[in-house]
């Protein structure tokens, strides 16, 4: 199997890079302090017992981990348009399809909603009230949700979480980056958890020796990053509210340019590309339109240079 959007990433390269969806990565050697059990720095950021969680090499693997343990107790996947590849592309290994719906309501029986919460590309979420909600109706329909939260930290999104039915997986790898190391981890209830150990134990057991060191040094700095990362992504989101290209969800590293050109993505990003700029079609999201930008890991003078291109590129696509 092939990701079209890695592909995309892995073969495009130019002067404005705006395909990241991180922030750029801390250097090791910046990260110095408390290095203690990091499964009880991720208990009490997520208001769980060590017991409900389990550390994975990503977020990734994680959603793959989660998967495997209901994938015999469901029949389909469902999520939303936009959503982000890997995620649609996910129960297909498994035999089963990722059918988009538009709202919890249409939520099957025995079924995953497998999603990600901010969602990748547009950074909409849904709330902790949502979220309990959600679990009700999963309860009552006996169906699950997966939810990749890695853009939670980007929103403060509130980590109440309700546990029945959902099972949420993260990482380091967007609000944390570490250069070189990364760490993921699952949220469940404890018998999910560990049916979960189970496979993981199969396919890539420990240890995460290195990674929890730095992760538990980079969670206790919590407030520090979120200061941090703000500054990076702050003045880029200031500016690109100064275009009128549609809804962006302050603090995400990450914006979703929906335009009325009548060009598929596909067509402006390749325009994009001949001057330099490199951004993620809406194609690899599901959707024909539009275009995924990264504001976390550019400088302020080099984004600003971007986003006049693609003004440039889009006003000439839509005065047609």
């Amino acid at each position: 199997m092939q990701i079209g959007h890695f592909v995309w990433m892995n073969t495009h390269s130019g002067k404005y890079n705006l395909c990241s969806s991180a922030v750029t990565p801390f250097d090791l050697g910046e990260l110095t302090g408390d290095s203690s059990d990091v499964l009880e720095k991720l208990a009490e950021i997520y208001g769980v017992s060590k017991e409900e969680i389990t550390l994975t090499h990503g977020t990734q693997e994680a959603n793959f981990l989660a998967f495997a343990s209901i994938s015999n107790r469901v029949s389909k996947a469902q999520g939303f348009l936009p959503e982000y590849e890997p995620i649609r592309a996910l129960p297909s290994v498994f035999g089963k399809s990722w059918d988009p719906i538009k709202g919890i309501d249409e939520l099957e029986r025995e079924s995953v909603l497998l999603i990600s919460n901010p969602n990748n590309p547009t950074g909409n979420f849904i709330d902790n009230k949502q979220l309990k909600e959600l679990s009700a109706e999963l309860v009552s329909k006996n169906s699950y949700a997966i939810i990749d939260s890695i853009f939670s930290e980007f929103v403060g999104l509130n980590m109440d979480l309700p546990l029945d039915n959902i099972i949420i997986t993260s990482s380091t790898s967007k609000f944390y980056t570490m250069k070189g190391v990364k760490l993921g981890w699952i949220i469940a209830n404890k018998s999910s958890i560990k049916e979960i150990v189970g496979y993981a134990d199969l396919i890539s057991p420990g240890p995460f020796d290195l990674e929890q060191k730095y992760t538990s040094i980079i969670l206790g700095e919590r407030n520090k990053v979120r200061e941090r990362n703000s500054g990076i992504i702050s003045p880029n989101a200031s500016y690109l509210l100064g275009k009128d290209w549609g809804n962006y969800v302050k603090g995400m590293p990450i914006a979703f340019i929906g335009t009325s050109c009548p060009e598929e993505g596909i067509n402006l990003s390749e325009k994009l590309l001949g001057m330099g700029v490199v951004t993620i079609p809406g194609k690899y999201f599901g959707v024909e339109r539009g275009l995924r930008i990264g504001l976390g890991s550019i400088s302020n003078e080099n984004f600003k240079h971007a986003v006049e291109l693609m003004s440039e590129v889009m006003d000439q696509c839509e005065a047609r």
